[in-house]
């Protein structure tokens, strides 16, 4: 084995100092073998922060009309079953990632009043497989969630009491073509307590799963704040924010007194720069919030 596998095995286990080393290494000219890059590609050029192409699915759940669905919801996101900026935010997203952040939209789209759990998981099953597939030049993946979070562990509230867990998301992906391709998923949730998701991945120590929630495991989020803070938050000078007003913008002021906090966070496997920059289209994906790793 190459040195840089090495390296790239010792990130992936959480050793930080590993993650100076793959950098290193790299800069010097070190490459993986053909064997090695199946399993480590993808943790190599995540260190370095840079991706080939990315290639996002988007999912938009705004409510239920049956109360039931809503079982473990906190009682501010309960009161507004129908979360009505949902669609909106999917038609903004969808315009912003295709016009200027040059992202591919897969037409594995899921926009659904009423979503229902084997949809969902269908459409995501297309998308880590056939779609995948079909687009071999794409190593990033990104899925985008949009509705109702439970408030024990971060499910995805569909209808009828159905429920998505994060580790009903990871068996799928486990199990797919773009897991043994050495792609990476990319999940941004803009729900409720996304938090315990963020937490789960590190916990897990995931190597090629990056998660960004809108907000920590105890909160809840407002609807339309989150997607309209990240999309100016990608915006280049002279309309781009920095980090510390994305931040700020996630706070709703009521005078003097903070009316309601979201706190976003992200888990990166090996730390370092909270972006992706993708060399196919030259564009930066800026991720924002607590950072957690596999170290921690």
């Amino acid at each position: 084995s190459t040195p840089l596998w090495w390296a790239a095995l010792a990130a992936n286990a959480g050793k930080e100092a590993s993650v100076a080393l793959v950098r290193l290494l790299v800069s010097s000219g070190a490459k993986l073998s053909d064997t090695e890059k199946a399993r480590h590609q993808g943790t190599v050029d995540g260190v370095m922060g840079t991706r080939n192409k990315m290639r996002a699915a988007f999912f938009g759940c705004p409510g239920t009309t049956d109360r039931t669905s809503l079982r473990g919801v906190s009682v501010t996101a309960r009161s507004n079953m129908h979360l009505t900026e949902v669609f909106q935010d999917m038609y903004e997203l969808v315009a912003y990632w295709i016009k200027e952040a040059k992202v591919e939209v897969s037409a594995k789209i899921g926009l659904d009043p009423e979503p229902k759990r084997c949809w969902v998981m269908d459409k995501l099953s297309e998308f880590f497989n056939a779609d995948a597939e079909v687009h071999a030049d794409t190593d990033t993946m990104l899925v985008y969630y949009s509705g109702h979070g439970e408030g024990t562990a971060g499910d995805w509230c569909l209808h009828h009491d159905d429920r998505i867990s994060f580790d009903d998301v990871l068996t799928l992906w486990n199990g797919s073509f773009a897991k043994s391709k050495a792609k990476v998923l990319v999940l941004v949730l803009d729900s409720c307590h996304s938090g315990w998701w963020v937490e789960r991945a590190r916990d897990l120590k995931l190597p090629d799963v990056i998660v960004q929630a809108a907000c920590s495991k105890t909160q809840t989020t407002i609807d339309g704040v989150f997607n309209s803070v990240l999309i100016q938050y990608q915006k280049v000078p002279p309309e781009d924010i920095s980090h510390a007003i994305a931040m700020g913008r996630m706070v709703t002021m009521r005078g003097d007194k903070i009316k309601h906090a979201c706190e976003p966070c992200v888990y990166i496997p090996w730390g370092g720069a909270k972006e992706i920059t993708c060399s196919a289209t030259g564009k930066t994906f800026k991720l924002m919030g607590n950072m957690h790793s596999a170290s921690g």
